[in-house]
């Protein structure tokens, strides 16, 4: 993972913060995971960039899951 890319999903994530709630991160986490399915036919590497920002949603679903 580039440094750029490392940044640039690092400031996605904050924008989020701590005190968004579950059915925020599904329907993030969901829209996301769509755009990175319809991508790979126009862009490989912006499906990659959204696949990853999913997964960095998903982490933060779990660690709130954890927590609660």
């Amino acid at each position: 993972m580039s440094k750029r890319f490392a940044r640039k999903l690092m400031e996605k994530i904050r924008i989020f913060g701590s005190g968004i709630s579950k059915e925020k991160l599904q329907k993030k986490y969901n829209q996301q995971i769509q755009e990175s399915f319809d991508l790979p036919t126009v862009n490989l590497k912006k499906s990659d960039l959204k696949r990853a920002e999913a997964e960095e949603i998903g982490k933060q679903m779990y660690e709130l899951e954890e927590n609660s």
